[in-house]
């Protein structure tokens, strides 16, 4: 006999401090999406069953796997629809597009530029605040237990890095500096460098 596979997450009940509309949409999607998968296989099922079934005429079996096999399709549009549109994606754009946008988006809140109000130390205590927050994610995401809060918590680890990033390249604007010659300058020093592992961090020699 063919075992259903198990819906996993419908009791949990989902509870937050701070409702975050991005992390519940989110949330959301990856649980649609994944009774998507589980609608698929149960109209697989249906299928199998429906072909061992030679009690019907053949006109009414045939009548009946056509809806079936329009259901998944239909189906199957859709979860490719979510996965394609709504889930978690590499940005289209790429990470210099990125980082003049984000300049951009500086200049035009009145952060940086010739009218900005931002300050280079204000704003590296901005980067500390995004940072205390995405270590907090950090281990959110680590304790999770259900799919839900990890789902969660990773949500609030890539808006917290993504975050201090942010932060990071307007504090090189303040400065006037460029992000990627701050990143480059880094990477030619520490591309040579030795060292070990200890306690999860690379220590240098």
């Amino acid at each position: 006999m063919a075992k259903l596979p198990s819906v996993p997450g419908m009791n949990v009940e989902l509870t937050m401090n701070k409702p975050d509309l991005a992390s519940l949409a989110r949330v959301f999607l990856e649980k649609l999406a994944e009774a998507m998968e589980w609608c698929c296989m149960l109209v697989s099922l249906l299928l199998s069953v429906d072909e061992a079934d030679k009690s019907r005429s053949a006109a009414t079996r045939l009548e009946k796997r056509t809806i079936i096999f329009g259901i998944k399709a239909a189906l199957g549009d859709f979860r490719a629809s979510v996965g394609r549109e709504w889930r978690l994606e590499p940005s289209r754009m790429t990470l210099q597009e990125t980082i003049d946008a984000v300049r951009e988006w500086g200049i035009a809140k009145g952060i940086t530029g010739p009218d900005g109000k931002g300050t280079l130390l204000g704003q590296l205590e901005k980067t500390q605040e995004e940072l205390d927050e995405t270590r907090a994610a950090a281990r959110l995401v680590l304790s999770a237990e259900s799919f839900e809060s990890h789902s969660m918590a990773t949500a609030e680890l890539i808006d917290g890095l993504g975050d201090v990033f942010v932060t990071i390249i307007l504090a090189a604007e303040m400065a006037g500096l460029r992000i990627e010659d701050c990143l480059a300058a880094a990477y030619s020093e520490i591309k040579g460098r030795t060292g070990r592992m200890e306690a999860g961090v690379f220590v240098k020699d």
